[in-house]
């Protein structure tokens, strides 16, 4: 592991399966565990709930958490991963999308959370996680029912 102060980058000594590629890795597959004895038992200890998705679960939370997604690389006989931190101009994007989500607000109140992704360009997910931050804030709020309310934009948001 190493420590930036824009990144941490991991990395683990093993070539991928034989015949697999990063696009195979990072794309839907079936599962080649190294060492099938311990797969099985944090299998069996239900810290796997199905096989060949990890990375697509690494991926998944961190879109949910609202983070950039870490980029995998094949290199130097072994998996590399760059996770970007906080605090780098990815933080400057979300800052960004938390106020295109109040403008667009303000513009349609109504305005649903598909509605806020497609124009958004993210996920229903980062969206979900973007409107709970601005919740947590005191920034906006929800009034009535997901279907039939609509959204105020409180004084933090002005």
């Amino acid at each position: 592991m190493k420590v930036y102060a824009d990144r941490i980058l991991l990395w683990n000594e093993g070539n991928l399966p034989e015949g697999f590629t990063m696009d195979d890795l990072l794309g839907e597959h079936t599962s080649r565990p190294r060492n099938k004895n311990i797969a099985n038992a944090f299998y069996r200890a239900g810290f796997i709930e199905s096989w060949g998705r990890g990375i697509q679960k690494i991926k998944s939370g961190f879109e949910t958490a609202g983070l950039a997604s870490p980029s995998f690389q094949a290199t130097m006989g072994g998996m590399m991963v760059s996770i970007l931190r906080r605090g780098n101009p990815h933080e400057k994007t979300r800052e960004k999308t938390r106020e295109k989500i109040v403008q667009l607000i303000r513009d349609d109140p109504t305005i649903t959370m598909d509605q806020l992704a497609e124009s958004l360009e993210v996920s229903v997910k980062g969206v979900e996680w973007q409107l709970n931050s601005l919740k947590r804030d005191n920034v906006i709020k929800r009034v009535g029912p997901d279907k039939g309310g609509h959204w105020e934009v409180l004084g933090k948001g002005e």
